[in-house]
């Protein structure tokens, strides 16, 4: 694990079993030097042009059946939007699928 010590200050080291590797002055590490791509268009991503586009890539563990139902209920409530998440796995892609459609919250194709 990489971090540094505002990150995982030395309080916290009982509550990880792993042994941090710490970097000297701050934990955020990217590569200047690599050109940053182009924007890709909704269309290329999959997404509608004219609606609104909730999103969140967080890990699919993170994501609880109460936090997905909140979001369903904001989905069928706002007119025209969609949400956009991060699937894991093939297995976590079918659950939020099908939960969702349970919600009403997309068309079952």
């Amino acid at each position: 694990m990489i971090a540094d010590s505002y990150l995982i200050p030395d309080s916290d080291m009982p509550y990880y079993s792993e042994t941090p590797l710490y970097l000297p002055h701050v934990y955020q590490s990217s590569d200047r030097q690599r050109a940053v791509s182009p924007l890709p268009s909704r269309t290329k991503c999959g997404l509608p042009e004219d609606q609104f586009v909730f999103c969140s890539f967080n890990n699919n563990y993170k994501i609880t059946p109460e936090v997905f139902d909140c979001w369903m209920r904001i989905l069928n409530r706002v007119p025209q939007s969609v949400i956009w998440l991060l699937a894991d796995n093939v297995w976590a892609q079918e659950n939020m699928t099908a939960r969702a459609r349970a919600a009403g919250s997309i068309p079952i194709a």
